[in-house]
């Protein structure tokens, strides 16, 4: 019982931030560089930059190094399916 709620706290953890859900929705099927991600949410690249180190640490998104270039996208496949149940749900 206590591993299954230390789960359900680490996801309601990733989930509680608001740009943090912005991030997850806009990398959702994509692989997004931070200066994409700053345009698309309208964040400044500092907060993203934060947002995507925790994310990072939390083993749900991926740093891609392509050339000199640096995207993310979700490595987590139960993420993708939640992220996909998140906007259905908004509809």
């Amino acid at each position: 019982m206590g591993s299954e709620v230390n789960k359900i706290y680490n996801l309601y953890e990733i989930f509680m931030d608001f740009n943090r859900l912005r991030i997850l929705v806009a990398i959702y099927g994509n692989e997004c560089t931070s200066e994409e991600l700053s345009d698309s949410i309208n964040l400044n690249t500092i907060s993203i930059m934060h947002q995507l180190e925790f994310l990072i640490n939390k083993k749900v998104i991926t740093k891609l190094e392509i050339d000199d270039t640096i995207k993310y996208k979700i490595s987590d496949k139960k993420f993708n399916k939640i992220i996909n149940q998140i906007i259905n749900y908004s509809k």
